[in-house]
């Protein structure tokens, strides 16, 4: 937990995101290779990528583009669709981000980070509560009453 709490600190004193709201909320776990993923939402509306393979775990991603807290987060892949992995998060602000995971962004000058947004999924009208992979398809339920 230390670890965590260190790269944390460091993320968000370094101007990618400031407040003081650092909980996590919700976490999912995925596979990418002979590596294991973890996605921990925060309630500032960001997502940290974190990979890990065997003792050791290193924050490599920082998913920044929601603006409310993060809820639900989804590891999607498909071998008929030939999606090996992409990744699907929701949020309060009523939207679904997909996030293609092996991608990579420059933050600030001098900083790369692993996971570039996609697409922005609209269409809720309450919080994103949940998501599902059935198939090749994902379901989303909202505080709305719905699922799309």
């Amino acid at each position: 937990m230390t670890e965590f709490r260190k790269k944390l600190h460091h993320i968000l004193t370094q101007g990618v995101w400031q407040t003081k709201d650092t909980g996590v909320v919700v976490c999912c776990a995925g596979a990418e290779g002979s590596y294991k993923i973890l996605y921990t939402a925060l309630e500032n509306g960001l997502v940290l990528k974190w990979r890990g393979k065997g003792k050791k775990s290193d924050l490599t991603g920082v998913l920044k583009g929601h603006k409310g807290m993060v809820t639900s987060v989804l590891t999607y892949s498909s071998k008929h669709l030939n999606l090996p992995y992409i990744v699907f998060t929701g949020s309060a602000d009523s939207s679904i981000k997909l996030w293609d995971p092996k991608s990579s962004q420059r933050v600030r000058e001098g900083s790369i980070t692993e996971g570039v947004c996609v697409q922005t999924l609209q269409g809720h009208g309450g919080t994103v509560t949940c998501m599902m992979q059935v198939h090749d398809y994902v379901l989303s339920g909202s505080t709305d009453c719905s699922v799309r």
